[in-house]
């Protein structure tokens, strides 16, 4: 079964978001954009739902500065997603999975 969970930034702590939102102000001269929200997908294959909770708060959230979730919530206007190509190293999915690995004692994927 392929679990899919997503992590963003609480507002105290998000200052990523907050310099992009000001970046594209300034370039667009908008000052309608309101919020930017920048969500982190995980897609697990290969855990119980057992597994998947022990490893919920540990790898894929921080819970004092994430949130995590299992869905994006259906409140905003425009959506952008953005993917690593097939064969394209992902520094996070690898930092994931070997995290897993030294958690559970074998490397999901």
């Amino acid at each position: 079964m392929v679990h899919r969970l997503y992590t963003t930034r609480k507002d105290t702590h998000n200052t990523e978001t907050l310099s992009l939102t000001q970046e594209i102000q300034s370039i667009k001269g908008n000052e309608n954009l309101r919020e930017i929200k920048i969500f982190s997908r995980y897609d697990i294959q290969g855990l119980t739902d057992e597994m998947l909770n022990t490893c919920r708060n540990s790898i894929f959230a921080e819970p004092f500065t994430d949130t995590i979730t299992e869905s994006i919530p259906n409140d905003s206007d425009y959506v952008l997603a953005v993917e690593y190509l097939p064969g394209q190293y992902d520094q996070r999915a690898d930092a994931a999975e070997q995290c897993a690995m030294l958690l559970l004692g074998f490397r999901p994927v």
